[in-house]
């Protein structure tokens, strides 16, 4: 399953570079009672996407409620890094093992910081 099939373009916060920086919203609902087991799963794989190139910051959140509901918040220097970190993800074969613990496909939305 590729995981980008649900991807939607939104709309410039600066990077460092002097180009927009993309922010990733990625959310996705656990199967039943997994949501706190995934929650392990992203604490000993987000240190890798932290320093992966072009990664400006990475934030989890479970939904108070509800903690197989959960939406990961990820800054990067621009959608193309951030393709070519999924693409190595897939690659890896993480994201696979992660997508299948998922009631069903994330969604998956692009914005860049407006400055307004």
């Amino acid at each position: 399953m590729r995981i980008l099939t649900n991807a939607t373009i939104g709309c410039g916060k600066i990077n460092r570079k002097g180009g927009f920086m993309t922010s990733v919203f990625l959310e996705f609902v656990a199967k039943p009672g997994h949501g706190n087991g995934l929650m392990e799963t992203l604490r000993d794989v987000l240190p890798d996407t932290r320093s992966y190139e072009g990664n400006q910051s990475v934030d989890v959140y479970q939904k108070v409620d509800d903690p197989d509901t959960c939406i990961i918040h990820s800054q990067w220097d621009s959608q193309g890094h951030w393709e070519k970190y999924i693409a190595w993800r897939e690659k890896s074969g993480v994201l696979t093992a992660f997508v299948e613990e998922l009631e069903g496909p994330p969604t998956i939305r692009f914005f860049n910081k407006t400055g307004t």
